[in-house]
């Protein structure tokens, strides 16, 4: 399980893959996958392929996506699981095909080199995938049957780009955000939206059971594999009868086979345990492979507790019975209010659903798993929900009054407006929907009806959405040709609810957590064992599915009447969402999911601020504390990108990982000319288009001329209805005679820029990924850094010559260090081109020295220093980096800034500069006194601070 990104440039005319944008698409997921992280881009710089790994099989690097062959003519990023991979690939292994992995990824390759396209017939899993193929200049995107796991796509006439994600498709930058009518009618109307629609017309979703063929030829073929409603046509056809013991046996050979390809994985399996009859049959037939080792888990709400609500003690008794190994984890209000903006923001499209899975599948990743089954799906197929009685029931009653013109829709027009303050709004529609199998499973399922849509949304955006979404032939298509009651209401629940909000949900909740959810009553080979048998008119129901296993159930469980996993979100909401009182059922809710998800109902709030890594890092309590104020806006960073390689790390590179932005604009800062005029002209029209509420100029190191063009051009061409400008820093002139006058932190102005009070932002530390710090330490380890002990930190590099205490001296101080404190660890930190000065350093300190530069990411930097005692090195973004992450810091200056204005975030550090007659120079390189300033800082003079430091933090400690 992961997330998949791609780009193609397959028009000749469009422009080359952008390897930033692919880099933002691909780390926008890195919940999906934190085990790793590939990107590969063809050597013409066409297409490019990213990937983000969930380690499930094959853990080792064999299994590292994009994967391609032997001869890299064919290479895929991959997400999903292959069950039947092992058969297919002794078949394959049969013809002679080559393998060097034991992951399924590498089958799918050699299935596509065997078959071609025709491959997803073979396929039983849940997968969606994109495969460029080298020798036909294509790239193949495939979905599975059900649709258990998205791929979205965007489309814009010459470049196609692809993710597993809606919100990293976002995140890339390159996407048109036009509002899609279809998506937002579409939301109003189920609670999600239905596919292939999203909420932007520059966003897809593939299909499920579609695959996508586009060459570099621009010729397109888009095929569906797999049609629930083609597979229930069929087994219509060849209906036939079952005897009771017939039925058992095959139901329950055709539930164990699913049930044990669902187990197969490199890591431990469990399984999600309510007091319902899915998933205590699972947990059963789980339990026959895998005994007493099978881990469950259950969701207990404190609201439910006691109430018949409460899956709890029924789960233990079950969890006794199969004898697992089991854990009840509890939820509260404080819970949901405590995750409710990591919910939203985990959240890929809206939903009116999906808070449950969030729940239980936070409680399973707590619990260890990486991988666990669900019932979802028994419902569909057995006919566990209300609608297989009251639909058929309706559309019997009901369907001679749709034989009378106009009568359905007059009498709804009539009732509608008094019938709404009595009862359901739907009871209106009664007669003009409920005669049909389609108006039917839309009044039964509908959150709300065409008719109250105009009071939601905009008058055109409902006509066009309503009219695209062709909602009532779309849903009686879906049981043409399809025979029986039973089977038309599972093809309808299947087909539109289980599709586009029950595995939506459970795919973006699971992946929030890093957990893999599988799905053994959704399986394509379950599906077509089990279609013929419920063509009768008496189909087997979910007690045959709960006698399967082979040591029948606890009777208070079969006996125990349906309600359902459900969360208390309703009483959750009062009073600090919309007022639930004033709504039916979700339709709250509903409100709230889309004002979130709606950019025009979020007000825009743009944060300029540009520059390299320390620059950033400064500047970010000030942001944060911008962030706190505005908690409803929608953030966007405006900042300069560097190219690829440049050795710069900008300020998005820091903030993206954050999660504090929507998305992030950029301008080229080395670019000039014509060429520069338009394409700011465009970033300025884009500003414009926002309708920003808020802008922020935090950029630093403005003059008074240049903030005032700042302030005309943004208010005249961008016109945000607040403008903040920032406080002039004014840097002293230099004056041979005097020493420079100290000047305000820049960390410290910058909060004043944006009116911090007190100690407003000055309690910061710096956010740290999980995924981030466990890689970190993890490096950190098997270099031989023991994380538990005393470390100190040397920030020894610098990109600007003129910043950088001698090397010699690095090495002098670390010797004397090492004499007096023998038990302490040494880490050097930077970046790349640090690697070689680390190298040197290390090796003349001798043991317990470890050379980490280059080898982590900035926030893997953070992670490590977090666990550092003191830092020394020269002022820059490593300095800054601890000082963010609470280290003391012995911090060498050059005289070449004002005194004071870089100084590291905090009051716990020890600067030390040397004034000299040329300071304030700003240069980067110091040719003519060869760093004089830095030369008059003397070994000693740095390791008494160092000793000081060092002695502050062991006392520290030792309380």
């Amino acid at each position: 399980m992961c997330g998949i990104a791609g780009i193609f440039s397959y028009d000749p005319a469009a422009s080359p893959v952008d390897r930033e944008e692919l880099l933002r698409t691909r780390e926008a997921m890195i919940h999906r996958g934190p085990d790793g992280a590939g990107l590969w881009i063809s050597q013409d710089g066409r297409v490019g392929l990213a990937h983000r790994r969930l380690a499930i099989i094959d853990l080792s690097a064999t299994g590292a996506q994009p994967m391609a062959t032997a001869d890299g003519q064919l290479r895929i990023t991959f997400n999903g699981e292959i069950y039947n991979y092992r058969e297919l690939k002794k078949e394959l292994q049969a013809k002679g095909h080559a393998f060097h992995s034991s992951s399924d990824t590498e089958v799918l390759l050699h299935l596509y080199a065997d078959r071609g396209a025709d491959m997803v017939h073979a396929l039983r899993g849940m997968y969606a995938f994109a495969l460029w193929d080298e020798r036909k200049r294509g790239l193949l995107l495939a979905r599975d049957p059900f649709g258990i796991k998205p791929l979205y796509y965007s489309d814009d006439g010459g470049t196609l780009r692809v993710a597993s994600q809606v919100k990293a498709l976002l995140a890339g930058g390159a996407i048109d955000t036009t509002p899609e009518p279809a998506g937002h009618v579409g939301f109003f109307l189920w609670g999600h939206v239905p596919e292939p629609y999203t909420l932007y017309k520059g966003i897809r979703a593939l299909p499920a059971g579609t695959r996508l063929w586009i060459d570099s030829a621009g010729h397109r073929d888009e095929r569906t594999f797999f049609s629930v409603t083609a597979e229930l046509a069929k087994a219509s056809e060849a209906s036939q009868a079952f005897t009771r013991d017939e039925v058992h046996e095959r139901l329950r050979a055709a539930l164990i086979d699913s049930v044990r390809h669902h187990m197969i994985a490199d890591v431990p399996v469990g399984v999600f345990l309510s007091a319902g009859l899915d998933s205590s049959t699972l947990t059963a037939l789980a339990g026959e492979s895998s005994g007493s080792d099978l881990r469950t888990v259950t969701l207990g709400f404190r609201e439910f507790e006691g109430t018949a609500n409460d899956e709890a003690p029924l789960a233990e008794r079950v969890a006794r019975h199969c004898r697992t190994q089991h854990q009840t984890r509890w939820v509260t209000k404080e819970d949901f209010r405590g995750e409710y903006d990591r919910l939203l923001q985990a959240m890929d499209q809206p939903s009116t659903d999906g808070v449950n899975s969030y729940f239980i599948s936070k409680a399973a990743a707590q619990s260890g798993l990486k991988v666990a089954l669900s019932g979802l799906g028994g419902d569909e197929m057995f006919g566990g929900y209300p609608s297989f009685r009251q639909i058929p029931k309706a559309v019997t009653a009901l369907s001679p009054f749709t034989q009378v013109p106009g009568l359905g829709r007059g009498f709804r027009m009539l009732s509608a407006p008094v019938l709404r303050h009595f009862t359901s709004p739907k009871v209106a529609g009664l007669l003009e929907y409920g005669g049909t199998y389609g108006g039917a499973y839309l009044l039964r399922r509908g959150m709300f009806m065409p008719w109250e849509l105009p009071g939601l949304l905009e008058g055109e955006m409902v006509r066009e959405g309503w009219e695209a979404l062709h909602t009532l032939s779309r849903l009686e298509a879906t049981t043409r040709g399809v025979n029986g009651p039973h089977r038309k209401v599972q093809a309808l629940e299947t087909a539109w609810y289980m599709r586009n909000q029950l595995l939506r949900d459970a795919d973006w909740a699971s992946m929030a957590h890093s957990l893999e959810i599988r799905l053994p009553l959704v399986d394509v080979e379950l599906f077509r064992a089990t279609a013929p048998m419920f063509g009768s008119n008496n189909p087997p129901g979910k007690l045959a599915m709960a006698g399967t296993p082979r040591e029948p159930l606890p009777r208070e469980v079969i006996e125990r009447e349906k309600t359902g996993f459900t969360t208390p979100v309703r009483e959750w909401l009062a009073p600090g969402g919309p007022d639930s009182k004033a709504h039916r059922g979700l339709r709250g809710w509903a409100g709230t999911i889309h004002s979130h998800f709606k950019g025009g109902s979020r007000p825009v709030a743009v944060i300029f601020r540009t520059g390299q890594l320390g620059d950033t890092l400064v500047a970010l309590p000030a942001i944060e504390l911008i962030r706190q104020r505005f908690p409803k806006h929608r953030f966007v960073l405006l900042t300069d990108r560097h190219p690829a390689g440049s050795g710069y790390v900008s300020a998005w590179d820091l903030c993206k990982a954050t999660g504090w932005f929507d998305t992030a604009m950029f301008y080229d800062p080395k670019a000039n000319g014509p060429a520069a005029l338009v394409a700011w002209a465009g970033l300025l029209r884009q500003l414009r288009a926002l309708d920003v509420d808020q802008f922020f100029n935090l950029a630093p190191g403005r003059t008074a001329s240049q903030a005032a063009r700042d302030r005309w051009i943004l208010n005249r061409l961008v016109r945000p209805r607040v403008y903040h400008a920032p406080a002039i820093l004014r840097s002293p002139t230099p004056d041979p005679a005097k020493p420079l006058p100290r000047v305000e932190p820049e960390w410290r102005h910058t909060l004043r820029s944006v009116g911090a009070q007190g100690a407003e932002g000055q309690a910061f530390r710096l956010p740290i990924p999980g995924p981030e710090r466990e890689t970190a330490l993890r490096l950190a380890g098997a270099d031989g850094v023991e994380v538990g002990a005393k470390v100190i930190a040397f920030g020894p590099g610098s990109k600007m010559p003129a910043k950088r205490w001698p090397a010699e001296r690095f090495a002098e101080l670390g010797m004397r260090i090492r004499k007096d404190f023998p038990d302490l660890q040494f880490v050097v930190l930077g970046g790349s081109e640090d690697a070689g000065l680390g190298q040197a350093l290390c090796a003349g300190w001798g043991g317990k020295s470890h050379n980490l530069a280059g080898k982590l990411s900035p926030f893997g930097s953070a992670a490590l220093l977090e666990c550092c005692i003191a830092y020394v090195g020269n002022d820059t973004g490593t300095m800054h980096l601890a000082a963010m992450s609470g280290v003391p810091c012995v911090a060498i200056f050059s005289a070449r800034d004002s005194p004071g204005r870089w100084d590291p975030y905090g009051e716990r550090h020890i600067v030390l500069r040397r004034d000299v007659a040329c300071a304030g120079c700003l240069l980067e390189v110091c040719e003519r006194y060869d760093n004089k300033c830095l030369k008059q800082i003397g070994v000693e003079d740095v390791y008494g601070a160092m000793k000081k430091q060092l002695a502050d933090s062991m006392t520290d400690q030792s309380r």
